[in-house]
């Protein structure tokens, strides 16, 4: 029966995976022809590291800023990081082990959202919102953070809750000071 069972999955697999001919297309819906280009339009190059063996750029900005995160040797914590180039610039933490950059992160402006551990121990145990992002639970809380020119500051949690989650820039709200 396993063996049945088994080459059903496979069949349906294989399957599910080759075009369907039956299926018509909305017109509306550009069904453009892939061109060959003459060069290509993008650069491919490996960023530096820590030493870590999960790193991740994790935004891109329209000027070609890189932001993201990079593990520290042994793994155990990450730190938020920024690109330029090739040079690697890591944007420390609000005290606790760890910090990091989701997408998208980084604006054209080199202002950088993501999330960092503060020195602080999380007493509410609110482990479930940050620890997804980060290689450990380390029972700190987890705020959302703002680098901008060397310097990375908090943003302010959801009332009643010790954490927080930022992975985007708000322009008006930096300037008015939120």
């Amino acid at each position: 029966m396993r063996r049945i069972s088994c080459a059903l999955l496979a069949v349906s697999a294989i399957s599910g995976c080759s075009h369907d001919r039956s299926v018509s297309f909305d017109p509306r819906v550009s069904r453009g022809t892939l061109t060959e280009l003459s060069e290509a339009r993008y650069t491919v190059a490996y960023l530096p590291t820590l030493g870590g063996s999960r790193n991740r750029a994790a935004g891109v900005s329209n000027s070609g800023l890189i932001a993201g995160f990079v593990n520290r040797p042994g793994n155990a914590t990450r730190v938020a990081a920024f690109w330029h180039g090739t040079v690697l610039d890591t944007l420390g933490t609000l005290g606790g082990p760890n910090s990091i950059v989701q997408w998208p992160g980084v604006s054209n402006n080199g202002i950088v959202a993501g999330i960092s551990e503060t020195a602080a121990l999380d007493t509410l145990h609110e482990e479930w919102s940050c620890t997804a992002f980060l290689p450990s639970v380390t029972g700190h809380i987890c705020v959302g953070s703002v680098w901008q020119n060397g310097v990375m500051k908090p943003k302010a949690p959801v009332p009643r809750r010790h954490v927080g989650h930022e992975a985007r820039h708000d322009a008006r709200a930096a300037a008015a000071g939120r």
